[in-house]
């Protein structure tokens, strides 16, 4: 099949259903699913240790430690 010039032709619509499931829960005063803190800051430090990664050469070790 064909492949997709960038991300946003690729993942645009699911990028704006989980927009609008959040701010549809956030009006309805819900519990939001979906990505929380706990995820940017495991997605901040695994792009750390890969950038580090290409940097050095070596592999990194990512220790997030026991989630709250």
């Amino acid at each position: 099949g064909a492949i997709p010039k960038d991300f946003k032709e690729r993942f645009g619509a699911a990028y704006d259903t989980e927009f609008q499931r959040w701010v549809d829960a956030v009006r309805a005063g819900t519990n939001v699913d979906g990505p929380g803190v706990w995820d940017g800051y495991a997605a901040a430090a695994v792009c750390a240790a890969g950038v580090q990664s290409l940097r050095t050469g070596e592999r990194v070790v990512v220790d997030l430690g026991p989630r709250p």
